[in-house]
Parts: structure tokens; sequence; C-alpha cells
């Protein structure tokens, strides 16, 4: 008996023995384990931040591209209207110049002056997209005023332009005004120029879903070619001698600047329509007003002025 007890102490020894040294074992590789993890989330953060750092390089070189071609472009446009300017200028020194003509080139040399003015200002607004600070906007209003700061560019025009709202004025946007304003202008801007004096104008302003408002701009006019409607947003890009080509580019950067998008379709009064769509700002207490949404088109819509 006293040798098979030792034989069975002797056993657990080395049983301990071998459970001590696999134990042993074990916690080096999981110690060896946790090194590897350490380094190798070192290496992979350090990894991130390179990457990141080539991707901030990578958005720098983009940035200082397009505004060089911008610049280009910017450029380009300019020299005529400026060679244009300085031989007008030149025509005032002339001693037998009469007081008509003298008239007649310091109004040329006012239109090219302007006419500079404009591409500039455009070529901003682009790079900004949604300028100033931002604040919440009632939309029913902003029509209002679109509609007011119309009325000499549209008497000039011989034309008049309507307004509908169809939404009960209830509808927020946050964003800027100016910067909106400035984009609506724009559009009525490009469908002066492209469809002439008394073009008929509309614009519409609807709720399509609890989170989304639209404004149609349309016209009557000669409409955009389907081979041009994905260059129409391009800078630059213009079918007119007097045109920026930074006009339609401003107004997708405005509104891709407070969340929205524009899409163009074919207008209900046979020119082409700009549909613009922005996400509905709703204060916590208004939540209420999400029941305007109506089944019913056109419902409740009101026609706020027609201005000729």
């Amino acid at each position: 008996m006293p040798s098979q007890d030792h034989s069975r102490q002797q056993q657990l020894a080395d049983a301990f023995l071998v459970f001590n040294q696999v134990s042993e074992q074990l916690t080096d590789s999981y110690r060896e384990l946790q090194d590897q993890v350490v380094r190798l989330n070192g290496e992979l953060a350090a990894a991130r931040s390179e990457t990141q750092e080539l991707q901030h390089r990578v958005n720098r070189q983009e940035r200082l591209s397009t505004l060089g071609e911008m610049a280009a472009q910017l450029a380009h446009q300019i020299r005529t209207p400026l060679a244009s300017a300085l031989l007008d200028t030149s025509h005032f020194f002339r001693e037998d110049l009469s007081q008509q003509r003298r008239h007649q080139f310091a109004n040329r040399l006012r239109d090219r002056l302007r006419h500079m003015e404009h591409q500039i200002k455009d070529m901003l607004m682009f790079a900004r997209g949604n300028q100033g600070t931002a604040a919440v906007i009632a939309i029913s209003p902003l029509l209002k005023k679109l509609g007011q700061m119309l009325e000499p560019l549209l008497k000039s025009h011989h034309t008049h332009i309507d307004l509908i709202d169809h939404t009960e004025g209830q509808l927020l946007v946050n964003g800027n005004q100016d910067a909106l304003l400035g984009a609506l202008v724009n559009l009525v801007n490009n469908a002066l120029d492209h469809g002439g004096d008394q073009v008929q104008l509309q614009v519409e302003l609807d709720l399509i879903s609890d989170s989304q408002l639209q404004i149609k701009v349309s016209d009557n006019g000669p409409g955009i070619p389907k081979d041009l409607l994905e260059r129409v947003f391009d800078p630059f890009f213009t079918t007119s001698s007097g045109g920026t080509g930074l006009g339609l580019a401003v107004v997708q950067s405005v509104i891709m600047a407070h969340e929205g998008h524009i899409t163009i379709q074919p207008s209900a009064l046979g020119g082409a329509c700009f549909q613009l769509c922005l996400p509905v700002y709703r204060e916590p207490c208004l939540e209420v007003m999400a029941s305007v949404v109506t089944n019913k088109p056109g419902a409740g819509a009101v026609c706020l002025r027609s201005l000729s």
C-alpha cells in the first residue's frame, strides 16, 4: 500500500508539473499575442494616420486643381470684355468725339464692367455654395420676396410670373435666404435668356413628403436638348454668347449646400422645369404640422400674385 500511495503522489506531482509548464507556456503565448495585438494596433493607427494625411493631400491638390481651372476659365472669360472696355476707354481721349458718341461709349463701358462683375460674383457664389449664416427661413414669405425682386426685370422683358403656393404658408427650411433667392433669380434669368421677351414663367411651391418640399421653376421656352442635360450644371458651360456659364452651376451648388438636390424635367408649359427639393425644417413644438400633407394634388393652392 505505501508503494502504491507513493506512486500516486508521484503521478500527481508529475501532472502538476506538466500543468505548470503548460500554464507557463500558455501565459507566455498570451503575452506574445498581446504584444502582437498592441504592435498591430500601433501599425494600424499609423497606417490610418498616413492614409488620412494622404487623403488630405489629395483633397488639397484637387481643390488647388479646381481653383486653378476656375481661375484660368475666369481669365479667359474676362479677357474679351476687358479688351472691349479698354478699347472703349481709349475713345474718351479723342477731341473730336461728340457728346452723343461719348455717352454711347460710356454705356458700352459700363455694360462691359457689369458683365465682368457678374462673372466674378457668380464664381464666388459657386465657390462658396451656401454663403452666410444659416437660419430658419419661412418659404412662403421668401417666395413673395422673390416676386418683389423680379418686378423690374420682368417689366423690362414685358412678361410676368405666376407664383403658386400649395403649402398654406407653413413650411420652414434651415439655410441662407440670400443664397436661395440668388439661386431662384438665376433660374428665372436663365429662362429669360433662352425664352426671350414675353416668355411665360411659373414658380410653384409644394410639400411632396413629410420631410421634403419642392420648388418648381417652369417656362414655355425652347427647353433643353437631351444631349445637353448632363452638362448644363457644369461650371463655365453655356450656350449663350453673353452668359458666364456659372448661373446653373451656382444654383446646384447652393441647393446641395442646403442638403437638397435639383433635377430638370419637361415643363407642362412647354419648356423646361427645374425641380428643387429641400429638406423641411420642423421645430419640436411644430411636429403636428406634418398633417398638412394631403393626398389631393393642388389642394389648398394659392396663387400669390401674377407680376407683369
